[in-house]
């Protein structure tokens, strides 16, 4: 199906007319084309189209720096509304390509691997809104939605588990030990509170103990360190893509080895 400039046009008057055909295209599991849009045209008929939808839109983009112009224009649109709450309520997130070039010896930034997770995360929830990527950043691989999900906490007024455990998980996820949590991916520990930074989360939350079991948790303002909201459960993320856990230590020998044998690399050159 193509939509050709005569259609697109008439959206002015209509506006949700090939919104709606395009949605009816993506439900039939159908190619379609629209053209005919210029300039920032076609960040509003996506907002649309994300509108219709009861999962998120992915969009795709040739190149790094068009992924991140596309979504300012979807924000800007979000921002502006129209009057129409379908639109101004929805999520807009990126899912970036890494800022590093891959086999360098470099990683990518931590602001780059925490807006990777928490847009996979956004993603496997299935909620409605729009995701944004590049080419290069979908060459990555990725957890698999399951994988994901076993890694997130899920902490929760009234539980009880080990504080320790939970402490040791949050570090072996990529969290970092720090005097005061002002960042996403750290957390810090004073007696029997517990302040932790989620990725995803705009603020921290303080989780206080009475022993083993979680007694309160809410929010508070990194800065300030001044409540925001009293909350009944948080979910935790992980901190990093590339997560090394006992079983996957176990395995590397023998995948290795394989590796080496599969090159042809004689034992007494492997390094």
């Amino acid at each position: 199906m193509t939509i050709g400039d005569e259609d697109c046009r008439s959206c002015h008057n209509a506006p949700m007319s090939v919104a709606a055909q395009l949605s009816a295209q993506l439900d039939a599991e159908r190619q379609s084309a629209c053209v005919g849009l210029a300039g920032s045209a076609p960040a509003w008929l996506l907002l649309r189209l994300a509108a219709l939808r009861s999962g998120p839109l992915l969009v795709v983009t040739p190149s790094e720096s068009e992924a991140q112009r596309r979504v300012a224009e979807l924000r800007a649109y979000r921002e502006l509304g129209s009057g129409d709450p379908a639109t101004s309520a929805l999520p807009v997130f990126a899912l970036p390509a890494w800022d590093v070039t891959s086999y360098r010896g470099y990683s990518p930034s931590a602001a780059v691997t925490r807006a990777r997770l928490s847009a996979l995360a956004s993603l496997s929830a299935g909620g409605p809104g729009v995701c944004v990527t590049s080419l290069p950043a979908l060459r990555k691989r990725v957890l698999m939605p399951g994988e994901l999900s076993d890694l997130c906490e899920v902490l929760r007024v009234g539980d009880e588990l080990d504080r320790d455990a939970l402490l040791l998980r949050l570090a072996e996820r990529g969290y970092l030990a720090t005097d005061q949590c002002v960042e996403a991916g750290s957390f810090a520990v004073r007696g029997g509170i517990l302040d932790v930074f989620s990725v995803g989360e705009s603020a921290p939350c303080r989780v206080e103990f009475w022993g083993d079991e979680i007694e309160s948790m809410r929010r508070f303002d990194a800065w300030t360190q001044r409540s925001i909201e009293a909350i009944a459960e948080v979910r935790v993320l992980p901190a990093r893509e590339e997560l090394w856990g006992p079983d996957a230590q176990a395995r590397l020998p023998a995948r290795l080895k394989e590796i080496a044998d599969e090159r042809g690399l004689r034992p007494r050159v492997r390094v």
